[in-house]
């Protein structure tokens, strides 16, 4: 049996699933992150590199070689450098003061209070407008079955009168005033039935819910 949902499960619905809460909550992260990217602009930033670099033909000079123990006047050829060497670089920076830093990232503060507080408005809307939605449901199913209580009166009456009219105790006229009266009814019947219809897709819609999903209502 399915079972029925209660205004506060269908409060509880739609805030996990209206679009005007989603959108509102989506905006809120967009804000949120919105603002770490600017704080993170005046957070000290670190960066570090190594540059490796292999040579295997070192340049050679000559050079006297008296000055290894050589003989005087004569040269040896000597290679300058190394073949692998590497060079390490660590650096940080840190914003000091800029105006439009500041500026910027009170901007982004408000803009994350002003999403936060159209979270709380429209959570509060959303509440009375699926409360709305919720009890046009009940209207439209009392006023529905009450239509169908006095069509099957009316019904009823009307054979009976056109029973009386048949034996000769009533006027035709009789008869058909209330014929049309019962037509009358079944036709305000249909429309009630109609508009239940548009009021449960309403109750949906507000909801968040699919609208081929089958929901019932409780009482009260």
């Amino acid at each position: 049996a399915q079972e029925a949902m209660s205004l506060e499960d269908a409060q509880h619905y739609a805030f996990k699933n209206s679009y005007l809460i989603s959108n509102s909550r989506h905006e809120i992260e967009k804000a949120e992150k919105r603002l770490w990217e600017i704080t993170a602009i005046g957070l000290p930033q670190a960066s570090a590199s190594l540059n490796y670099q292999y040579s295997p033909d070192l340049p050679e000079q000559p050079v006297p070689a008296e000055f290894f123990g050589g003989e005087p006047g004569t040269f040896q050829t000597v290679a300058f450098g190394v073949s692998n060497s590497s060079v390490a670089t660590f650096q940080i920076n840190q914003l000091v003061f800029d105006g439009t830093y500041l500026l910027a990232r009170q901007g982004s503060i408000l803009l994350k209070k002003i999403r936060n507080d159209e979270l709380t408005k429209n959570t509060v809307d959303v509440r009375d407008e699926v409360a709305r939605a919720y009890y046009n449901v009940q209207l439209s199913a009392e006023a529905e079955k009450i239509l169908q209580s006095n069509l099957a009166n009316l019904s009823k009456n009307l054979q009976e009168v056109r029973a009386l009219y048949e034996e000769g105790f009533l006027e035709e006229q009789d008869a058909q005033q209330l014929e049309y009266l019962v037509n009358g009814i079944s036709l305000e019947l249909e429309n009630a039935r109609r508009m239940g219809k548009v009021a449960m897709d309403f109750f949906r819609f507000t909801i968040g819910m699919p609208m081929d999903s089958a929901v019932q209502l409780s009482q009260g």
